[in-house]
């Protein structure tokens, strides 16, 4: 159980969607290759417009109205009162309704599938979502899986304390900035912020897995598709990068996995000072983020480097107590990989990790790298590389719920008097 709200909370709830239907009834429709009209019943649910010989008997056919380009009337049609969903060059379905107000109405609606109105914001607040089961957590925050109640959503929500984050107007700026971002792939979107008395709340869209999951779950990852996987990570960086967005601590916990299989890098929250008694995730930092400096495209890349001899091995290059002590390792170890691991691979860490006299700065740099001549990358900036793997909510819920740190003294609470941070 979680302590949430001094209330207790159920740790797994097994949820099903729906789509409600957002029209219906008797209509005739065109044939697409004899050019006869037949009466169907029509059915719009979701994006779908499906038609039956009788009402929910005999399906005949459907059209994704998403793969349409525009819904009108059709006063050259023999038959009236009609209208046409035009599907490009390749179809044009007519369809007649049994009076002028039926077509407006089913215009109408098809229409707003095509191009949803715009929604006005509801204000969100804490009491909004309920708590699944903890999804992580660091030394200052808590990350859960939660529910968003009004609209039967599954997000992230990330908790940080006011008395840990203190005046960080410049982490705001940089939560704000990647606020707007919305709809770019490979990148996990905010949807929100929320400000309670005592918290900031980042909300986040969904997403399955995590490569670091998966390297627990399945051990190394194949070479085929770690290459994939560098290509989709370059391509959010480079999206990030641009905005002048750095991790820093850039780490695989970072490298989320859709429900597809493919990558999403989580939002940039609030950055805290490293703290003596950190020992999560120093082992990907760069010497220059360990010494303090500020973040930098190098420093992401070189998590980067660290992330893919994980991948390729299955455990980190480096280990150590504390930063100090890893600056000094980082310096003097000398990178050590297992057999399976190829040449050119060892050579593209290497460059990353600055170990190799072409060294690796950029996302451009990698991008143009030999290690990934070859990839397509039409196909992976379009998600048309299918990954060889694809999470399972069972197994990760079922890896969570083994976590050892579970326990009410990870989470934070927070409080009723909660209001919505906008991005300006």
């Amino acid at each position: 159980m979680y302590l949430f709200q001094n209330s207790i909370i159920v740790c797994h709830i097994t949820m099903t969607q729906t789509n409600d239907v957002i029209k219906e009834g008797w209509m005739t429709k065109q044939g697409g290759f004899w050019r006869t009209w037949h009466k169907r019943w029509f059915t719009l649910i979701g994006n779908v417009l499906e038609y039956y010989v009788q009402p929910g008997v005999e399906l005949k056919g459907s059209i994704n109205i998403m793969e349409c380009i525009s819904v009108e009337r059709a006063p050259e049609c023999k038959k009236q009162p009609a209208f046409k969903i035009i599907k490009g060059e390749t179809r044009t379905y007519y369809i007649v309704a049994e009076n002028e107000k039926e077509v407006n109405e089913w215009v109408t609606a098809i229409h707003n599938v095509l191009h949803p109105p715009e929604r006005v914001p509801m204000p969100v607040c804490i009491d909004d979502f309920k708590v699944i089961r903890l999804a992580g957590h660091g030394i200052h925050s808590v990350i859960t899986l939660s529910k968003y109640v009004n609209e039967n959503q599954l997000v992230i929500l990330k908790q940080y304390q006011k008395k840990h984050v203190g005046d960080r107007s410049s982490d705001i700026e940089i939560i704000n900035k990647t606020q707007k971002m919305k709809d770019i792939l490979f990148l996990c979107s905010i949807s929100e912020v929320v400000e309670t008395s005592t918290s900031y709340v980042i909300i986040s869209n969904y997403v399955i897995g995590d490569v670091c999951t998966r390297i627990r779950l399945k051990g190394p990852v194949p070479e085929k598709q770690v290459k994939i996987y560098i290509a989709e990570i370059l391509l959010g960086l480079e999206h990030l990068h641009k905005n002048h967005l750095f991790f820093g601590d850039f780490h695989s916990s970072n490298v989320l996995l859709d429900e597809k299989g493919h990558v999403c890098l989580t939002p940039i929250g609030f950055r805290f000072p490293l703290n003596p008694k950190q020992d999560r995730y120093l082992e990907y930092m760069s010497p220059n983020y360990l010494s303090g400096q500020p973040a930098t495209e190098s420093d992401d890349l070189w998590g980067l480097g660290i992330m893919i001899y994980e991948m390729l091995s299955g455990y980190l290059p480096f280990s150590g107590h504390g930063a100090k002590e890893l600056v000094k390792i980082v310096a003097d170890k000398k990178i050590i990989f297992p057999q399976w691991v190829t040449e050119p691979a060892q050579h593209f860490i290497l460059k990353l990790l600055g170990r190799d006299p072409v060294k690796i700065t950029t996302v451009e740099q990698a991008k143009s790298d030999s290690y990934l001549e070859g990839l397509n990358w039409y196909l992976i900036s379009e998600q048309n590389e299918i990954p060889d793997y694809v999470p399972q909510p069972s197994e990760i819920d079922q890896m969570w719920m083994k976590e050892s740190f579970i326990n009410e003294n990870h989470l934070l609470y927070i409080k009723d008097d909660s209001h919505l941070i906008e991005a300006q």
